[in-house]
This record gives structure tokens, sequence and C-alpha cells, in this order.
């Protein structure tokens, strides 16, 4: 099992606002907020196509891992998840995958714990398919 200690800060809250799905994110749209008793995990995939085609990525409902998914998503897509830290919880569990677009040349996955990157792959070409996971101990 993988616990962060505090000494693993700083924390990372969620985004301050959902960007609209006609409308490009602003750089204030993805703006954290930092709180000790929590540990952070964030998902992005980034690719300069139209859109990240079917994202799907583990989030945490009521404590349970829970698979979720999305047919697509203009670009970027980001997911936060704050779990507390004195709740022991595998981070292990936890990952994102996407895929580039008909018109991506480039397409970049990265995992975040804490604001430390733990995770990061990139693929190249049209659909490339990504995946961001903790490694294994």
């Amino acid at each position: 099992m993988l616990v962060m200690s505090d000494d693993d800060a700083p924390v990372v809250a969620s985004p301050s606002q959902a960007p609209g799905q006609n409308q490009a994110p602003s750089a204030d749209a993805y703006a954290v907020s930092y709180d000790p008793t929590m540990t952070t995990v964030e998902y992005e995939i980034v690719t300069d196509g139209m859109s990240v085609t079917h994202p799907s990525w583990v989030d945490v409902i009521d404590g349970v891992p829970t698979m979720m998914e999305k047919l697509g998503t203009p670009p970027p897509f980001r997911h936060v998840i704050q779990l507390p830290k004195d709740e022991p919880f595998d981070l292990r569990d936890l990952s994102v995958t996407g895929m580039g677009a008909a018109t991506s040349t480039t397409t970049t996955c990265t995992l975040r714990v804490d604001g430390k990157v733990i995770a990061r792959q990139s693929a190249d070409g049209t659909y490339g398919v990504v995946s961001c996971a903790l490694p294994e101990e």
C-alpha cells in the first residue's frame, strides 16, 4: 500500500471551475488550492488534436475505486481526486487512459500525486493511446 506522508507537500485541491464545452479553458480554470490534510491525485491528457477520444479514469466514489469514461472531450482532459491523508487508500488502484483524435500528432498523459509527476507517457500519431498509473513497487 502506498501512503503519502505530510512531508510530500504541496497538496492540490480540485479545479476552481470546469470549462464550458464550447470554450477553451483559461489558465485559471485549473487553478488549484492546497490542503495539507488531503492527498491529491491529478489526471491530465493533452493532445494537439481536436479531442481526447475515449478518456477513462479511476475515480473514488464513497471510498471505492470506480471506472469512469467519456466518449470524447475537448483537450486538455483533467480530473482531480482528493483523499483524506488519515484514511489509508492504495493509490496504485488509480489510473487514466486516453487516445488522441484523427487530427492528433502527439498525445500525452500525466499523473501527479500531491503536485509531483508520478507517471507520464506520450504517443505519436493519430489515435495515439496513452495510459498513466503509479508504478508497481
